[in-house]
């Protein structure tokens, strides 16, 4: 996961552009290849050892390189937040259960040269992993002679999602070596209560029962949450916390750990 996620602003555009004057079809496929970039390292390695030929990697220590893209996160498109909770884009182009694989099928049905980070995590979408980068300007030309900029790109974007609502069995769209072969989608936990999440999530997310690409990626963010000193938006306490951990079959917190950060209080002395 990401410790230091960036959140950028939407350039200061118009609102509002027709859809039908804009043809993706029209788009120059060829002229920009897709770049999945996943993160951290090691999965990019494990996916080129299975000889995907649809996909190159890039390294982390090479992501730099691609510092003048802009970045899409699901949350953008969630029509269940709000402004202040992250949605950029009016309602009339948000959806339900917003994911960036999703987001990945349209920049690359336009033509546009994409990075996708499946990992990388909005600090208040903490369960919906996935980040996108696209390239809409090189050098200060635009790169897509149709798309005027970010703002309209995730207009486009939007009425996609809405064309293609995600479903259950979206997520099995993605997998990821060494993750048990699911047919049919991961049940969700239990969601404490005031917890904000979707009902439909990647198969990696770190809410799924079973989920994730690694055993310790729970064990991960928490270590992540301890060190920015603060929890996410969306998650009320770490006491709901420990409480959905344990309903999973395991806690995540040491029950000195759990008493101690859950409900504030101090352990008395023997």
């Amino acid at each position: 996961m990401s410790r230091h996620a960036q959140i950028e602003e939407v350039e200061d555009d118009p609102d509002h552009f027709d859809i039908t004057e804009y043809d993706p079809r029209s788009a120059q496929r060829n002229a920009a290849a897709s770049i999945p970039f996943m993160d951290p390292a090691e999965i990019a390695n494990q996916f080129q050892a299975h000889g995907n030929p649809q996909m190159q990697f890039v390294k982390e220590s090479n992501s730099a390189a691609f510092k003048g893209y802009q970045v899409i996160y699901p949350i953008y498109f969630d029509l269940t937040r709000s402004r202040e909770q992250g949605r950029r884009v009016n309602k009339e182009y948000a959806v339900n259960n917003p994911l960036a694989r999703e987001i990945v099928d349209c920049c690359n049905l336009n033509g546009l040269k994409t990075v996708f980070e499946p990992t990388k995590t909005h600090p208040k979408d903490w369960a919906n992993p996935g980040r996108v980068r696209v390239l809409l300007k090189e050098d200060g030309q635009p790169q897509h002679g149709k798309i005027k900029n970010k703002r309209h790109l995730m207009q486009i974007v939007g009425s996609y999602l809405k064309a293609h609502p995600s479903n259950e069995r979206t997520p099995l769209r993605l997998r990821f070596p060494q993750m048990p072969h699911q047919d049919k989608p991961a049940p969700l936990p239990s969601v404490p209560r005031g917890w904000k999440l979707n009902s439909i999530l990647p198969l990696h997310s770190p809410a799924l029962t079973g989920g994730g690409v690694s055993d310790n990626i729970l064990k991960d963010m928490m270590s992540e949450i301890g060190g920015a000193g603060g929890l996410p938006a969306g998650m009320p306490n770490l006491g709901a916390l420990q409480s959905m951990f344990d309903g999973m079959g395991g806690g995540l917190l040491s029950p000195a750990e759990g008493s101690s950060a859950g409900d504030g209080r101090k352990k008395e002395k023997k």
